[in-house]
């Protein structure tokens, strides 16, 4: 809670947001706390610098295990936000890149707190409810046209920023934003949380499409080889080895050539209905949770498979297409007016 006739900047009411340990495989891979705070961090600040028509909750701050705190420099005290900002013009001016809107600094306050942490503006319900919410009852009412409008809109506003590697943006203790972290994702994280070694080091990008599709087929054999339950008999064994014959087999061809080194670009890789808010006539008002957002290939970007079914195994091509040839119709519109 804060006083905002003392803070004018922040709402009355922020909610803070940790990693927790148990569910990102800390104990086995020290370190992944601190990571994906900084990378979902980092997220924030590119969206607010580069897509500010995206809407997403406001980030204030954000800390390290190791005592590093970062704040918005607009509720900073007037003299560390204009060094602040004097150092981003010097750097503008000097043509060099410019840190974020974020301060770092240390705060005793909270030294004993050995675990990151985010704060993030609260979405109240004047801001809209989860689409998931009003879902069942709404989705093959009119109002699903302003979804996939506002949603075709976001995927371009996105995606019309061309990025040199796939892989995840990363802050540093400058404050500094550093496309060099590897993509993040919800099977990774999975997977490093059963005590799996890592899928790939933290550091690792990926400059072509093959490259990171072969990481994705490798990530299942530890699975395989390393837990004791991963198979239920020879049959099922002699199933899974085929399925990754074939898949490192097939994956491949199913690829663009010409899209092999890029266009790389943004986007929300874990984007459903209850991480978005909408209005009553389903215009979207706010995106959140952007921990799992990347880096990846353009030929990734597709019409969400969520406005038809629940799962994409369940999606009917027949039925799909009508819903897939709207969608496309609008992101068409978006491309036009960006």
């Amino acid at each position: 809670m804060t006083d905002p006739d003392v803070l004018p900047n922040v709402p009355p009411y922020a909610f803070i947001r940790f990693p927790l340990p148990y569910r990102v495989g800390e104990a086995a891979h020290p370190g992944n706390s601190d990571e994906k705070v900084r990378c979902e961090a980092a997220t924030y600040a590119w969206m607010e610098e580069n897509c500010p028509d995206v809407p997403i909750p406001k980030l204030f701050g954000f800390g390290l295990s190791t005592n590093e705190r970062f704040t918005k420099s607009n509720i900073v005290p007037w003299w560390s936000r204009w060094c602040h900002e004097a150092r981003r013009f010097i750097l503008s001016v000097a043509g060099c890149q410019q840190p974020t809107q974020y301060v770092c600094h240390n705060s005793p306050r909270f030294e004993k707190l050995d675990i990151g942490y985010l704060i993030i503006e609260m979405i109240t319900t004047d801001r809209g409810i989860m689409l998931s919410e009003s879902w069942p009852e709404k989705r093959s009412d009119a109002r699903l046209h302003n979804l996939q409008k506002d949603m075709a809109r976001i995927m371009v506003s996105m995606a019309r920023h061309r990025l040199p590697c796939i892989g995840t943006f990363r802050m540093d203790s400058g404050g500094f934003l550093r496309l060099d972290n590897r993509p993040i994702s919800v099977d990774s994280t999975i997977y490093e949380n059963e005590g799996l070694p890592p899928v790939m080091s933290r550091n690792t990008t990926f400059t072509t499409v093959q490259d990171f599709i072969n990481s994705q087929i490798l990530a299942f054999e530890p699975r395989f080889l390393e837990q004791p339950n991963a198979i239920n008999s020879r049959e099922d064994a002699w199933h899974q080895m085929t399925g990754f014959a074939g898949a490192r087999l097939t994956l491949p061809q199913l690829l663009q050539e010409d899209l092999n080194n890029g266009p790389f670009i943004f986007a929300l890789s874990d984007i459903h209905r209850s991480n978005i808010f909408v209005d009553e006539n389903w215009n979207i008002t706010t995106i959140i949770d952007l921990e799992f957002a990347c880096s990846w290939p353009i030929e990734f970007l597709q019409t969400p498979y969520w406005l038809e079914c629940d799962f994409i195994e369940h999606v009917l091509p027949t039925e799909f297409l009508a819903r897939n040839t709207e969608f496309i119709k609008h992101v068409k519109q978006a491309e036009e007016l960006h």
